[in-house]
């Protein structure tokens, strides 16, 4: 026995064998000896050998069984049928084959799909309400097993036999694809588990774009809008308008007896949503369901009150069960007899019912289900404007289209033509070749030639003639596409003409019955005649048993009269049968008679409005034929204007472009030039600076020579070398900042001509350019002011050296030498002095990086800091969910486990944020600065106590969140046991709604069990209560501890900051 599914709907086919008392086919009885009880594994029918011959491979859960089984004429009949049907319309997963006809008769094609599937695919990665997507994506896996398990027999055949050659994720990803864009577009409409199963059947038809589109026009165009799943959670819908239908249906069309109609009525109240909701999908066979919605889709402006009409005459067939049996088998009943050739037939006789008559007295009883019934017809009449709208811009469309066709035609005619006047010279040019070489002498040797340039030629002629007919069926097929699309919006309005020929033809029916009433006057004459026939023979057996009577003679005489006795007697039955069956013949032919003089009254009456009517509309149409075709003409003349206005605006724009890219040619032109003279201006104070650099070293080296020849001695020769040294040090410092400076100016005039090589940059880049220049002049100032400097201390150091020259010369003094040497030393002492400046620089710049270092990491430290005072006020909400709880009762275990867990993550990162500041304080600071400072051992320490605490509340968090989950475990069961009394209650309530009459005793003791179960429920609900408010305390002392633990860490946190921003400050000074 398979449990029930819980998210999509089915019939339940759970049949055990052994019940069933007679076969499920031909009525014969079963017995032990005579006629045994078989089951056939396809349909689980209970059937007699007789009705079962077939053996065949039956597919269980979507894969077929591994021996095969027995199974009835009915299957073996249907399995064909469906093989039959795979195979002659080719029907393959997410390919196009009805979906052509669908989409045609929703005013759509596979094209115009393509193209909105394309574009509801980008869109919908900008939409905010993915709530029902999300929910459809979650169940997806879950419905498809249920899918996979309780399907009917009849649609578990033709799914293996559509989808065995798919993958199960492919054919998920599709359902997702097309599913998931619906629902995020349009999620007004909302998200049911049956939408998978029929996206599932529409895929078996259509490709993913079609099918997406079809659903579009199913929930716009067939399903209301308050029976859309999202309102239907919002507010229950009991269908009573389509339950009223459907029994309108039954009585007018139908006329079942007042007996049947309550248990009907109840049938519908209980499950007609199931057949509405679910499109019929899973509730007849495969034959049926697809017969119903490809009637649906092929007339879309009528289809669900025909919806009702179909359910209707599905009912009709079995109308006998519903007094006998209980739903679940009236549902297995009509899975198994209904077929589509009967509830075809019965449809044709629900086409005179009207449906307006039912409607205001819905309204009356059911004021809500009127208002949105009033609003969804205006909706309708908005989206028919709108439809208005959209075709008058697709035949804009349409207009430039062809257009642009027929130029291209043309051009491929006239490339044609030249093809076929090439090919006509060609013909010429080897008819005059054949007729220089036709000569006696050489026949023999031209034969094969000719004939083979026979050939050609009418090959060459066949494939002219081809072309010429191509073109001209191309040309002609684009006329009769062009004219149809013109006469799809007359199309509509002929419908309502169609409409009233077929009302026409069903009063031409009526006439016909009349002609049967005819029939019926007919035979009762003949029975009449018959009648008489038999009076006549009665009399002359009354006068042979009266000479009978007479000669009594012999015993065979009195045998001969208890045998005509015995005739007469049966004689009498039938003559009084006979005038029983007169006498009710008379009277329903009178009966019919009155009703047909009626109903031919009110047909005529009928059909004199319809002339009426049919006259107004042929008036409409041509005027609608008139008002089209100026609409034509507008709109071509509109197109032309607007395509020579757009012309001249391309026009001007492109003449503005072109002064614009001339002027922006000047410019660079202009900027080139200026360049060119800046890199000039820059080459020349290069060389410049070169020759001052070897005048200076010139000059340097005569100084050397000249100190050389002056100091002798070797002492002041090791102090002249250690100058020489320091000297050249210097000078190789100032050609690496010299190389240094020239590549970077190198660097940015190559980034600059860059730049100038794209024209649009270069607009941008104008002004900053213009500033950089500046900023470069600067910079050449201050370079030749220093330049200048440095020159005027050359000088003067060529004077002092010139001075000491003269003065050796004049007096060669020892005094004098020591002064000499000591002012070098002072200079030497000076260059030292710029060489440690330079080394302080580099420390400076050093120290500096690392204070910036620090500040990042203090920047860290706040962004930390600031996380675990959100945590704070993190724990400040929970307090307030826990208060809001308590005020209504109302509490979930997946909300609980979401708290704790999110409260776990809260410590965890409190715990990383403290292992990255000790790890910090390890990497920045020294055990110098810990000696130093030892308020930062203790609070290293106070924050490794602080963690030992934190694990070990942790850990009373986990054991105290077991407790809860055991309490849930409690409460679990509790709900089991309660879920099971309320399925009880149903089954009980079930029975006692099928029952028809109550006595006064029964009543009273359905009421008391009532009562009984409502005590029940309300002790249930004290038990969850008291749970709930256990479970509220709990967490409230939890969330309180931590509470006061994160205060304390805050506390520590704050003195560990003004700790850091103190010594941060000693660093800085």
């Amino acid at each position: 026995m398979k449990k029930a599914p819980k998210l999509i709907k089915c019939v339940i086919n759970n049949v055990d064998r052994g019940k069933a008392k007679n076969c499920q086919i031909c009525n014969q009885s079963f017995s032990a000896l005579s006629v045994k009880e078989h089951q056939c594994k396809r349909c689980k029918r209970a059937v007699c050998e007789k009705c079962s011959p077939h053996k065949a491979f039956t597919i269980i859960d979507g894969v077929p069984s591994k021996a095969t089984h027995r199974q009835c004429s009915y299957c073996k009949e249907e399995s064909e049928q469906l093989r039959k049907f795979i195979n002659q319309y080719k029907i393959i997963f997410m390919e196009d084959t009805f979906s052509k006809q669908w989409l045609k008769s929703f005013g759509s094609s596979v094209e115009q799909a393509n193209l909105d599937f394309d574009q509801s695919q980008r869109e919908q990665n900008n939409q905010n309400n993915k709530e029902e997507s999300s929910k459809m994506k979650i169940e997806l896996p879950q419905v498809f097993q249920e899918i996979v398990h309780f399907k009917n027999y009849s649609l578990s055949e033709f799914f293996y036999l559509v989808i065995k050659d798919f993958d199960i994720t492919l054919i998920l990803d599709s359902i997702n694809r097309v599913l998931g864009t619906f629902l995020k577009i349009y999620p007004e409409v909302g998200y049911v588990p049956d939408q998978v199963f029929l996206t599932l059947f529409l895929l078996c038809f259509c490709s993913e774009a079609s099918a997406y589109q079809i659903l579009v026009f199913i929930y716009s165009h067939i399903i209301p809008q308050y029976s859309y799943p999202l309102s239907l959670r919002k507010e229950k819908c009991e269908y009573f308008t389509e339950i009223d239908k459907t029994m309108l249906v039954l009585t007018q069309s139908f006329k079942i007896s007042s007996q049947d109609s309550p248990y009907v009525k109840t049938f519908l109240r209980y499950r007609l949503a199931r057949y509405i909701q679910s499109f019929t999908i899973n509730f007849f066979l495969f034959e049926t369901t697809f017969f119903i919605i490809n009637q649906l889709f092929l007339q879309p402006q009528s289809a669900y009150d025909d919806l009702t009409k179909y359910l209707a005459s599905a009912y009709n067939i079995q109308i006998q069960i519903f007094r006998q049996q209980s739903q679940d088998d009236i549902e297995l009943i009509l899975l198994r007899n209904v077929r589509s050739a009967k509830i075809q037939d019965g449809y044709f006789l629900t086409k005179q019912v009207d449906f307006s008559k039912i409607i205001p007295a819905i309204q009356k009883s059911n004021s809500s289900i009127s208002a949105r019934q009033q609003s969804f017809i205006q909706e309708k009449d908005q989206e028919a404007g709108i439809k208005y709208q959209e075709q008058i811009i697709i035949l804009k469309n349409e207009i430039e289209r062809l257009q642009k066709v027929n130029q291209e035609q043309s051009n491929k005619i006239e490339k044609q033509k030249l093809e076929i006047e090439n090919l006509e010279l060609k013909l010429e040019q080897t008819s005059q070749f054949i007729s220089l070489y036709k000569s006696p002498e050489k026949d023999i040797n031209l034969d094969q030639y000719i004939s083979y340039q026979d050939e050609e030629l009418q090959s060459l002629r066949r494939a002219t003639q081809q072309q010429k007919q191509n073109n001209q069926d191309f040309e002609k097929q684009q006329l009769q596409a062009y004219i149809k699309k013109l006469e799809s919006q007359v199309f509509i309005e002929y419908k309502a003409n169609i409409q009233l020929k077929e009302q026409l033809e069903q009063q031409q029916l009526s006439k016909s019955y009349a002609s049967t009433a005819s029939q019926d006057q007919y035979e009762q004459e003949i029975l009449e005649k018959n009648f008489q026939k038999y009076k006549r023979k009665y009399e002359k057996l009354k006068a042979k048993q009266q000479n009978l009577d007479q000669n009594q003679k012999s015993k065979k005489d009195q045998g001969l009269i208890t045998d005509l006795e015995a005739k007469l007697q049966l004689k009498d039955k039938q003559i009084s049968e006979l005038e029983l069956k007169l006498n009710k013949n008379k009277f329903d032919t009178t009966a019919q008679i009155v009703e047909l003089e009626s109903s031919i009254e009110q047909l005529e009456k009928q059909n004199k409005l319809y002339k009426k009517s049919i006259q107004d509309l042929e008036n409409k149409q041509s005027s609608l034929y008139k008002q089209d075709n100026s609409l034509v003409l507008t709109l071509q003349r509109q197109i032309s204007d607007t395509q020579n206005e757009s012309n001249l605006q391309l026009r001007q724009t492109q003449d503005r472009f072109n002064q614009q890219i001339q002027s922006l040619k000047q410019q660079l032109q202009k900027e080139q030039k200026d360049r060119f003279l800046a890199e000039q201006q820059l080459k020349d104070l290069t060389l410049k600076l070169e020759t001052q650099e070897k005048q200076q070293k010139n000059t340097i080296t005569q100084n050397i020579n000249n100190n050389q020849d002056i100091f002798k001695d070797k002492e002041q020769s090791k102090d002249f070398q250690q100058i020489q040294t320091q000297l050249k040090e210097q000078e190789e410092k100032y050609q690496q900042l010299k190389q240094k400076h020239y590549a970077h100016l190198q660097m940015m005039i190559q980034v600059e001509k860059d730049k100038l090589v794209n024209p649009e940059i270069q607009i941008s880049l104008l002004n900053s350019q213009e500033k950089e220049i500046n900023a470069l002049q600067e910079k050449l100032e201050k370079k030749k002011s220093k330049i200048r400097q440095f020159k005027q201390k050359e000088k003067a150091w060529m004077k002092i050296n010139q001075d000491n020259v003269v003065k050796i010369n004049e007096t060669i003094d020892s005094k004098q030498i020591e002064e000499l040497i000591t002012k070098i030393i002072i200079l030497l002492n000076l260059d030292d002095k710029i060489q440690k400046n330079n080394i302080n620089d580099q420390a400076i710049s050093l120290l500096i990086e690392k204070i910036s270092h620090l500040i990042e990491k203090q920047t860290e430290f706040s962004e930390d800091f600031s996380n675990i005072f959100e945590d704070s006020q993190f724990v400040k909400k929970l307090n307030e969910l826990i208060e809001q709880v308590e005020d209504s009762f109302v509490f979930d275990y997946n909300s609980l486990n979401l708290l704790i867990e999110k409260i776990n993550s809260v410590f965890q990162r409190i715990n990383s944020t403290k292992k990255k500041i000790l790890q910090i304080f390890k990497q920045t600071f020294d055990q110098n600065d810990l000696n130093q400072n030892p308020n930062l051992d203790i609070v290293i320490l106070q924050l490794q106590q602080k963690l030992q605490q934190f694990q070990i509340g942790k850990e009373e968090l986990e054991s105290r969140i077991q407790q809860l989950q055991l309490s849930k475990n409690k409460y679990l069961e509790v709900q089991e046991e309660s879920k099971r009394e309320k399925k009880i209650l149903q089954g009980v309530r079930d029975i006692i709604i099928d029952l028809p009459i109550f006595s006064p005793s029964e009543v009273f003791s359905f009421s008391e069990q009532k009562f009984k179960n409502k005590q029940i429920d309300q002790e249930d609900a004290k038990l969850i209560l008291e749970v709930r408010n256990q479970q509220i305390t709990t967490l409230k002392m939890i969330l309180i501890e931590k509470q006061n633990q994160l205060e304390t860490l805050n506390n520590g946190m704050i003195k560990l900051k003004d700790l850091m921003s103190n010594y941060f400050v000693q660093i800085m000074k």
